[in-house]
């Protein structure tokens, strides 16, 4: 739980003036398909029309699925806004459903999974701007659950909904974030925006075999090889899936998969040439550190 000093809160968190005034920013904020931001008085934002459906603001969840050891489970998006993003399981409140109903069924029906909730983490402003579904604005309940069994693994169960699951550590939530911002969808962006070591926080608090907290006490040249080996775990997990997709189905299933993934490869290199730097000048002043990211030093809209 972050602790701060006075400010509005929201589940179990509190929000202090700086992280308050980021979440009132995101409602000005529109994702586009391919990850691009763009502003509510925009010209382009007018190029997207607001379907019939959605002239009110909607309601829907996310849902942090964490195991024993503190790694969380991602889903990959396919043929809908933001198609091909690592993002979290979820859908909209129906009528008849409550939150937690809501959050219950929805990772059943898209990943097999049973599961209890275990907090509420707040709120997201999320807008969407997408060729596919014209302009979309949403209030995002974020819900942290764990699976009933522990040893259950997630399963594709909406092939045109998805294109499977990452696992992913907090190292690897935070790098991603730090260099690849744009593989993620939009609520998961604007939660690290607002909350950088929200998803750290949560793997320290209730993870019961967490093997790397990834508290940034290693040098600055130390973390970043540890940084470019876990993007290379990433790495290696999207391409299994890519190469799982492309055998299955047709180009429009996983081009923005493939798009999206580009987004990782392209900064691996980046961060080799920045680590081969460091090694030889002994310079840091340019690297956020581990550190200084959960601080929210460097980040934000």
């Amino acid at each position: 739980m972050i602790q701060s000093k006075e400010g509005p809160v929201f589940g179990e968190i509190q929000y202090n003036e700086e992280q308050y005034a980021l979440t009132q920013k995101q409602k000005h904020l529109f994702y586009r398909d391919n990850g691009e931001i763009i502003l509510r008085d925009s010209e382009e934002l007018k190029k997207y029309p607001v379907h019939p459906d959605y002239k009110h603001v909607r309601t829907g969840v996310s849902t942090l699925i964490m195991d024993t050891l503190g790694w969380f489970i991602f889903d990959l998006r396919k043929q809908s806004h933001g198609p091909g993003t690592i993002s979290l399981y979820g859908g909209h409140v129906e009528i008849d459903d409550d939150t937690l109903a809501t959050v219950q069924k929805e990772v059943d029906e898209e990943s097999g999974l049973q599961v209890k909730c275990r907090t509420s983490l707040g709120t997201s402003r999320d807008n969407f701007a997408s060729d596919i579904k014209g302009r979309r604005e949403y209030l995002t309940n974020v819900m942290a659950v764990e699976p009933v069994s522990p040893d259950a693994t997630p399963e594709i169960c909406e092939p045109n909904k998805s294109c499977g699951h990452l696992k992913l550590s907090p190292r690897m939530v935070r790098v991603i974030m730090q260099q690849a911002e744009i593989a993620y969808f939009a609520v998961i962006r604007n939660l690290l925006a607002v909350r950088p070591a929200m998803f750290r926080d949560f793997a320290l608090q209730h993870a019961t075999h967490l093997k790397d907290p990834d508290m940034g006490e290693g040098s600055v040249e130390e973390e970043l090889g540890k940084d470019i080996t876990a993007m290379y775990d990433v790495l290696d997990q999207l391409m299994t899936i890519l190469n799982e997709q492309q055998e299955q189905f047709p180009e429009g299933h996983w081009e923005h998969l493939q798009s999206h993934m580009g987004a990782i490869e392209m900064a691996i290199p980046k961060m080799e040439t920045t680590l081969r730097e460091i090694t030889e000048t002994g310079k840091t002043e340019n690297v956020q550190t581990v550190k200084g990211f959960y601080e929210g030093k460097g980040k934000g809209f």
